[in-house]
């Protein structure tokens, strides 16, 4: 069944909605409508979510620091799915559908090192880093190595997932048919000012757990300069006149995607070889394959162990659409003249006033599902992960970066973080109460959105209807 078929057998967004409040959406006027409640806690706009975002876009799923040595392994859940982040031989990051192709247990269940090998813990498959199968133990018959007649196990190896890794992100698309990663971070590139991502430390990482919102609630509130001054009048010292709002454009044109380019199993890395981890943290990577042009682009090719769904071939081709090349015209349409990057920012009028505040020219930038990074000058990064679980359940962590010459003492390590677990509490609070307000029919209006302050998030959610159509 091709992805066409099944987004016809899919509730449509106006069957979810409702033509009424999706009217009222789009409709035009001054002061624009936001979604209406049902987009935040309807388990079948969750599930369309997973099918026609998720799935179809390249979603930040981990970080490559937490992948140090070969054999580390990290399991995710991307679009409901469970994936398997892998440290490889070569010391690669490989993305696979955490799933052995026995009986179809999930493989791993916690972040660790495998060793050399990944073994299933119901019959002792055991399958190399790069995803072939290597022992099936008397699947054949009273003997270890007995096999039934015909099995190959070269069509049996773990399903990989395209994956592109950029500096400490790690990025999977799971219909293997986004444009290149290259082209989908762009947009943010264009507004780093030319600071050079290869000088990143990593100085703490902060697990929030589960956070009880909509993961739309956590971007959107992200985006918006509006609550600064209300939500983090003792966090920050960041006046709203001084901010604005960032909507950046994306790809102009419809990417086209030949025969072969949308291989589930393939590997892209954006960023240059410094960008790739050592053992002290964000430095230069150990084996690192594939060439950087002056863009900083490398290329790992194919993962050669894996099969696809149909147990054919060494890497696997994702399913695709029919249209000319394999692509899915409607996803190509979808993304021509979308916005690249949304955001807000700042640049104070006047010096900043204390260290144990946010007091910086910031900027706070978003790829689209996803990706949340934050530049805090002169040398600070903080970046988001947030992995949607169920309509009001959003998992979050935040990584945060030194770009200073050497690394940040351990005390300004944990001042930082101790100064964003205050700010992330302070906006989960309110998420959360945003979430709550949306079981109320009030909310099935969506509320409106300031014309100046809220049209990042305007941008967003336009841009989350056109995904879903």
């Amino acid at each position: 069944m091709n992805a066409s078929s099944m987004q016809s057998m899919s509730p449509s967004l106006q069957s979810i909605l409702g033509p009424e409040a999706l009217a009222a959406f789009e409709a035009p006027g001054p002061v624009a409508r936001g979604l209406p409640g049902t987009a935040y806690t309807s388990e079948a706009f969750f599930a369309l979510e997973n099918e026609r975002i998720f799935s179809a876009s390249w979603v930040f799923a981990g970080f490559a620091h937490e992948l140090a040595w070969t054999g580390d392994v990290m399991p995710v859940t991307v679009a409901g799915r469970p994936v398997l982040l892998v440290r490889d031989a070569e010391h690669r990051i490989r993305a696979f559908h955490n799933v052995c192709r026995h009986r179809c247990l999930k493989l791993v269940d916690a972040p660790g090192n495998t060793g050399r090998t990944i073994r299933c813990p119901y019959h002792a498959w055991t399958y190399g880093l790069d995803g072939a199968l290597h022992v099936t133990p008397y699947f054949g018959g009273r003997e270890p190595r007995a096999a039934p007649d015909g099995f190959d196990r070269t069509e049996h190896g773990l399903v990989p997932i395209r994956s592109g890794t950029w500096h400490d992100w790690i990025f999977v698309n799971l219909n293997g048919a986004a444009p290149p990663l290259e082209d989908f971070i762009a947009p943010l590139r264009r507004r780093l000012d030319g600071i050079d991502l290869t000088r990143m430390h990593h100085l703490a990482t902060i697990d929030f757990g589960e956070v009880g919102a909509n993961w739309k609630l956590l971007l959107e509130n992200f985006i918006e300069p509006y609550h600064v001054q209300f939500v983090h009048s003792t966090t920050t010292e960041q006046p709203l006149a001084d901010h604005y709002t960032i909507i950046e454009p994306g790809v102009v044109e419809p990417e086209v995607v030949e025969p072969g380019d949308a291989e589930s199993g393939r590997t892209e890395s954006v960023g240059n070889a410094p960008g790739d981890i050592g053992p002290g943290g964000i430095g230069p990577g150990r084996n690192a394959r594939g060439s950087a042009d002056p863009g900083g682009i490398e290329s790992a090719g194919n993962a050669p162990g894996g099969t696809n769904l149909g147990g054919i071939g060494s890497a696997g081709n994702a399913p695709r659409a029919s249209g000319p090349g394999g692509v899915d015209p409607a996803g190509s349409a979808r993304r021509a003249n979308e916005p690249g990057c949304l955001g807000c920012a700042v640049d104070l009028s006047g010096d900043a006033k204390r260290q144990d505040t946010l007091s910086a020219d910031s900027r706070f930038l978003t790829l689209f599902p996803n990706f949340v990074f934050g530049l805090y000058l002169p040398d600070q990064i903080g970046v988001h992960l947030d992995l949607p679980l169920a309509p009001g359940r959003t998992l979050q962590r935040r990584a945060i970066y030194g770009l200073g010459p050497e690394p940040a003492s351990s005390e300004r390590a944990e001042q930082l973080a101790k100064l964003w677990r205050d700010v992330h509490r302070e906006d989960h609070a309110i998420c959360e109460r945003l979430q709550q307000g949306r079981a109320s029919e009030v909310a099935a209006g969506g509320g409106v959105l300031s014309p100046v302050w809220e049209d990042s998030v305007r941008s967003f959610q336009e841009l989350v209807v056109k995904r879903l159509r």
